[in-house]
């Protein structure tokens, strides 16, 4: 605590929130939605996180989590638009296609256009942590035909 002899009931105002605050997120929040909302992104009912620009095949969808942000769009050049907008107001790198997201692994389909998700990389990180690398896996955990009746069920928290 910084205290200046003299002036012991003073204290001072925060002008810029500081990474490490508590409320650093919900400022940073606070300043990204007004420029979003006053540049032509609408945020979705649903999800706070989830922004709309445009309508149609000229809609570019941005997530935001924390302080990363994915953009989707089939229009390459609205997707841009968005960037070049966003890059004016704020620092930021563009890493470029996405790959990973929350340790959701993305992969594209070639020409169809399709996105595949998995969290193989993930699993396998749990496996290892828990050392079940060397467990032997079952198609099912349960025996095939295996009638589950309610009398089967505990009776008791004993149980």
């Amino acid at each position: 605590m910084y205290v200046q002899k003299g002036e012991e009931s003073k204290v001072c105002k925060l002008i810029k929130p500081l990474y490490g605050l508590k409320q650093s997120g919900r400022e940073w929040y606070k300043t990204f939605d007004k420029y979003v909302t006053n540049n032509g992104g609408k945020r979705t009912m649903a999800d706070p996180c989830l922004y709309v620009f445009g309508e149609g095949d000229n809609r570019v969808i941005m997530l935001i989590y924390v302080d990363d942000i994915i953009l989707a769009s089939k229009r390459i050049e609205k997707l841009e638009t968005v960037k070049t907008k966003l890059k004016t107001a704020f620092k930021m790198v563009d890493l470029g296609p996405i790959h990973d997201i929350l340790g959701i692994n993305v992969e594209r389909q070639g020409l169809t256009g399709s996105i595949r998700l998995s969290q193989r990389k993930y699993t396998e990180e749990l496996i290892a942590k828990f050392n079940m690398e060397n467990a032997k896996t079952v198609s099912t955990p349960i025996e095939v035909n295996t009638k589950i009746t309610k009398e089967m069920s505990p009776k008791s928290e004993e149980e």
